[in-house]
C-alpha cells in the first residue's frame, strides 16, 4: 500500500516486481495506491506473474491483484510493458490507470477491469520521481497528480483504503480515493 516503484532495470524480466508461485507456491499480492514507473526489462518491465514449476509443468499460485494503482511510462524490449504471464497465471486491475499498449495475449488483463483507465496520469514531473530535491517522500516529489484535470484524481476505489498516504497526508480530500500513492490535495 502507497508504494513507489520508479526506474528500476531488470536485464531480463519483471523490472520492477517478480510474482512466483511455481513449484506448488503462491505468490498473489493485494497491492494497493502503488505507482509503477519507468521500469523496464526485456519482459514484464513493470511486473512477471509466473506459475511454471522449476523443472516443467505448471503449479501453485500467481495471482496479484492491483488496486487504484498507476502502471505508466515502463517498457519491455521483448513483451509485455506493463505485464508479462507465464504458466496460466493471472494479473488483475481495477480501479487502475494502466498503458496496455503493447500488451497483447495472453499478456492481459483477467476479469472485467472494472474502473480502469489508459490516460496519461498527469504527474508534476515524471522525470524527476523525487522531485528536486532528489529525497522521496517530501512535498517536492514528481510523482504526485500535476492538478484536479488529472484523470487519477478522485476515480479510485474506497474500498479498505490505509487513512493515510505516502506523505502520511488524508487518504480521502475530494470524496474518493485519487489513483497511485499520493492524494492531491490532502491534509496532514
Amino acid at each position: 500500500t502507497n508504494c513507489v516503484i520508479y526506474n528500476n532495470t531488470a536485464a531480463q524480466r519483471a523490472g520492477a516486481m517478480y510474482c512466483w508461485g511455481g513449484n506448488d507456491g503462491n505468490a498473489s499480492p493485494v497491492v494497493v495506491n502503488t505507482i509503477f514507473i519507468n521500469n523496464s526489462a526485456i519482459d514484464g518491465g513493470g511486473i512477471v506473474s509466473d506459475r511454471l514449476n522449476a523443472s516443467a509443468g505448471s503449479s501453485g499460485n500467481s495471482n496479484p491483484s492491483f488496486r487504484n494503482c498507476i502502471f505508466w511510462g515502463n517498457t519491455a524490449s521483448g513483451t509485455g510493458p506493463q505485464f508479462f504471464i507465464l504458466g496460466g497465471a493471472t494479473f488483475t486491475a481495477t480501479y487502475t490507470d494502466i498503458n496496455l499498449t503493447g500488451q497483447t495475449a495472453p499478456h492481459i488483463i483477467s476479469g472485467a477491469g472494472t474502473g480502469n483507465i489508459n490516460t496519461d496520469p498527469l504527474f508534476t514531473n515524471i522525470a524527476l520521481g523525487a522531485g528536486p530535491d532528489g529525497n522521496w517522500m517530501t512535498t517536492d516529489d514528481g510523482l504526485q497528480l500535476s492538478s484536479m484535470s488529472s484523470p487519477c484524481y478522485n476515480t479510485g476505489d474506497n474500498t479498505g483504503i490505509s487513512g493515510g498516504d505516502i506523505l502520511s497526508r488524508n487518504r480521502i480530500a475530494g470524496g474518493i480515493v485519487d489513483m497511485g500513492a499520493y492524494e492531491l490535495n490532502a491534509a496532514p
